[in-house]
């Protein structure tokens, strides 16, 4: 017997709650792929719901602790000191839906408060902020802030996949505007 959406769901909110860092283990128990996960809920709740159902979930990511925190450990190595993290903000996130890839897309992120330590190839290491990270790296070698972004967002996506249990993609991330 298949389990429906409604079984899922109760399983996943009595192992953690949706979305949790459990949520892909427990897909992957259930042996459900996050795209077989994504056409779930957009069968179980048609696309016009999916889409409020995935903007609701990915606003109270930020509103639960602030932003979406996680630790960047995947790139930056195996420290796991609680003083390096990366926080993300959606708040303001503009949610999209591709149901022919099964994807969620995500549009105005941003980040929020961070304290990285990353090291270039020669071993000069740098402390701070993650603008200030993309700066210095920047300065360094304008190739090594390219790896760094596509890095930081392959991370981000991996990190939201987990907890939120569908395959995810970063669009464009919000445009500050200076004063």
């Amino acid at each position: 017997m298949a389990l429906t959406f409604d079984k899922i769901l109760k399983i996943l909110l009595k192992r953690g709650g949706y979305p949790s860092k459990t949520v892909s283990d427990l897909l992957e128990v259930l042996d459900i792929s996050k795209h077989e996960f994504f056409k779930l809920i957009v069968d179980h709740l048609g696309e016009e719901g999916a889409q409020k159902f995935f903007e609701k979930t990915i606003r109270n990511l930020s509103r639960d602790a602030k932003h979406f925190t996680f630790k960047p450990t995947d790139i930056f190595g195996q420290d796991t000191s609680k003083d390096f993290f990366i926080e993300l903000d959606l708040s303001d996130a503009k949610i999209a839906l591709n149901t022919a890839m099964s994807i969620v897309i995500i549009d105005d992120w941003d980040f929020g408060d961070s304290h990285l330590k990353v090291a270039n190839e020669e071993g000069d290491t740098f402390e701070g902020k993650i603008e200030d990270v993309y700066k210095w790296l920047f300065l360094e070698d304008p190739y090594s802030e390219m790896d760094l972004t596509d890095s930081l967002d392959h991370m981000i996506e991996s990190n939201l996949q987990r907890v939120l249990g569908v395959a995810v993609y970063l669009n464009e991330k919000k445009v500050r505007e200076e004063l």
